[in-house]
């Protein structure tokens, strides 16, 4: 199947969304990427704590995901562990997105980055059981349940030039 270029909302759209979902993202950032993270996320106005803040440094992963999770927080990682839907299964809550490797200033993580803050971010009650894979390819694979419905499904996106963003129709 191909991908398509991922349409505007309309006004409409929107506000259905934000009546729905809307929440400001709260943000934990994992020991796996740097700390600076954390600042750099406070800067441009999010909620985000680290590790480091909370206490977790160290601790198991499983630790460090039900503090997000309890705590309402996207979880930002480099660890791809944090994808094992049988330590973490979607049915449990909490969400999580795992950052490509290589340094967190790097053109695509960056990208990546702000693609998935345009999706996530103004819609965070979407995604409370979502485990989220940003590639180095300048690709996004969200897998998120729905338990009102009982409903798992998996959307991928592909950041295209400029601000498009394009999403694979099965």
């Amino acid at each position: 199947m191909p991908w398509e270029e991922l349409p505007q909302p309309t006004r409409a759209d929107v506000s259905e969304m934000e009546q729905r979902w809307k929440k400001k993202a709260q943000f934990l950032v994992d020991e796996s990427l740097d700390q600076g993270l954390v600042q750099v996320l406070r800067q441009l106005g999010w909620n985000a704590l680290g590790v480091d803040d909370e206490g977790l440094r160290g601790l198991a992963d499983e630790t460090v995901f039900a503090r997000a999770r309890d705590q309402g927080r996207l979880l930002l990682s480099k660890d791809r562990d944090f994808l094992n839907e049988r330590r973490f299964p979607l049915t449990m809550g909490g969400a999580v997105a795992v950052l490509p490797e290589g340094p967190i200033d790097g053109e695509g993580v960056v990208r990546a980055l702000r693609a998935l803050l345009g999706i996530f971010a103004p819609l965070s009650r979407a995604y409370t059981c979502a485990r989220m894979d940003l590639t180095s390819r300048d690709e996004l694979q969200i897998r998120s349940f729905d338990p009102s419905k009982s409903f798992l499904q998996t959307q991928r996106y592909k950041l295209g030039p400029g601000e498009k963003t394009f999403i694979w129709q099965d």
